[in-house]
């Protein structure tokens, strides 16, 4: 897998959604749509060795991404403190509102802070791993409240969300025990427990068996 072929297919994945907004909604959602704009629709871009080695490559460039059951059975304090903090929490000084337009205080914050526990990180920490069971936001901090940095903004806290049957690698759990932070494929952040149900990692590789929800772990 060459640079060259990887920049061209992440800019496709850039472009065709672009391209797909510009040609308006009138047939993009057909195949026949994107097969009719290839000069060469039948011609292999990649065989399966070397999506292999695209997929790696991605992963292994990509910080926040991970291969969920490759995870190690353990992340160092070092490396799990420095991805809790990869956004740190607001200060009065960077002020945010929440969703109804009000500032919020510093009682909030230092709560907050409290919350994510980080005293509790230790110098090896054990990955449990589990499987979502509910749709659930990953979040940047362990609270469904919203932060925006002006009234009528975006949710800052809001990293993405993820659906159920997604493999998940738990690092860390807050104070309160209802949030974990974990390790998804695409991004680390705050789920809440009851959302994820866990398992060992020939359990994630092979299926469901041996599950337990994270209300009851």
């Amino acid at each position: 897998m060459t640079k060259k072929i990887l920049l061209q297919i992440l800019l496709l994945l850039v472009l065709v959604p672009v391209a797909a907004s510009a040609s308006g909604p009138k047939g993009i959602q057909s195949p026949s749509f994107w097969i009719g704009r290839l000069e060469n629709p039948d011609s292999v871009v990649l065989r399966p060795k070397e999506i292999g080695e695209l997929d790696r490559a991605i992963i292994e460039g990509t910080d926040q991404m991970a291969d969920v059951a490759a995870m190690p059975d353990a992340v160092s304090g070092l490396k799990l403190r420095e991805w809790l903090l990869f956004d740190p929490v607001p200060t009065p000084e960077e002020p945010r509102f929440t969703s109804g337009g009000e500032l919020v205080k510093r009682p909030f914050f230092d709560a907050l802070a409290r919350n994510m526990d980080i005293k509790s990180v230790l110098d090896e920490n054990p990955v449990k791993f589990g499987v979502v069971v509910e749709h659930a936001d990953v979040r940047a901090f362990p609270t469904d409240t919203a932060l925006l940095k002006r009234p009528g903004a975006f949710d800052t806290v809001q990293y993405s969300n993820i659906s159920p049957m997604e493999p998940v690698a738990l690092l860390h759990r807050s104070a309160d025990g209802k949030w974990g932070f974990f390790q998804t494929r695409f991004a680390r952040g705050w789920i809440r427990l009851e959302k994820v149900a866990f398992t060992d990692r020939e359990g994630l590789e092979h299926g469901t068996a041996g599950f337990m929800t994270g209300s009851s772990w």
